[in-house]
């Protein structure tokens, strides 16, 4: 595992949004590694009441989408909040790092080109059989992600359980103002993680990043910074099982939260956001300031 600090890349073309989603777990394989219900909170099942036709009239309206990537995968994170909103590379990259084992060239060049189209994403399914598709539904501001051709058979036992993990695109005037996913707002971060610190510093800093392993191996990262508080002020959890704690000297401008990048070999990055910046209000700074970010990742998304 190598974390370090990263910049947003603009994404060509357009602005991108991508909603996550993330489905119910059906009964087999090992379900606290693959989490269930919307990202752990096991609300609104995505699976349809008849997995071998099609969705049924509760799932809502039908949104022409295109079905971009339908691939096994994982929701890394099951526990943490969701969606969230993704405007630049560096989603994509997270998305990909979260989802899809780091596959994000594989998300990259799949999502290029699409102009003014814009992708709902994630988990649509866990269970024995994967899907044989999937849609898009809409039942007011709300979007799911649905399956079809799901199949249910209760005499089948499955050692593993297959995630199947989608992305779709859809015009952008498709998706409403005020749109939530599975009744969740549009506001977290989409990466493997949960920020546990996010700290402006009095002082300039050496981009660089280290695994907390011990109660005192923040202070020593802070240590060159002047003025830096003790890591004791940041009132920090005690690390889950399960977890590593990653801690980063990046910068940024008036960030309110981090995202988590997982690259393909490993390679763990942080990219900092700014409140408001997934609806285009992106404040400028006269200068680069200086930020601590501490971040809870799973263990099995770092090497």
């Amino acid at each position: 595992m190598r974390p370090s600090s990263r910049s947003p890349r603009p994404l060509l073309g357009a602005a991108v949004l991508v909603v996550l989603l993330s489905g119910a777990v059906a009964g087999c394989g090992d379900g606290d590694d693959i989490g269930g219900g919307l990202f752990g909170r096991r609300s609104s099942p995505t699976t349809v009441d008849d997995p071998g036709g099609e969705p049924g009239p509760e799932e809502g309206d039908r949104v022409p989408a295109e079905v971009v990537v339908l691939e096994r995968g994982r929701d890394a994170a099951p526990a943490t909040g969701g969606p969230g909103l993704l405007v630049d590379q560096v989603d994509l990259d997270a998305f990909a790092g979260r989802f899809l084992a780091g596959q994000a060239e594989l998300v990259a060049d799949r999502a290029d080109g699409r102009g003014d189209e814009v992708f709902v994403g994630g988990v649509v399914s866990s269970g024995c059989f994967a899907p044989d598709g999937v849609e898009l539904r809409r039942s007011g501001t709300d979007l799911r992600l649905v399956p079809l051709g799901l199949e249910d058979d209760p005499d089948v036992d499955c050692a593993e359980a297959v995630v199947t993990v989608a992305l779709v695109a859809v015009d952008a005037g498709e998706v409403p103002d005020g749109a939530t996913v599975g009744g969740e707002p549009l506001s977290a971060p989409v990466g493997p993680g949960t920020v546990r610190a996010l700290e402006l510093l009095p002082g300039p800093v050496e981009p660089t990043s280290v695994v907390v392993d011990g109660d005192g191996d923040v202070d020593r990262l802070l240590a060159g910074v002047e003025g830096a508080p003790p890591a004791a002020t940041l009132d920090l959890p005690k690390v889950e099982e399960g977890q590593r704690r990653l801690a980063f000297l990046t910068e940024g401008c008036q960030a309110s939260t981090a995202e988590v990048v997982v690259g393909e070999d490993g390679d763990v990055a942080v990219a900092l956001r700014q409140e408001g910046e997934e609806h285009g209000a992106v404040t400028a700074c006269d200068a680069a300031e200086p930020y601590l970010v501490v971040i809870d990742v799973p263990e099995g998304r770092v090497s």
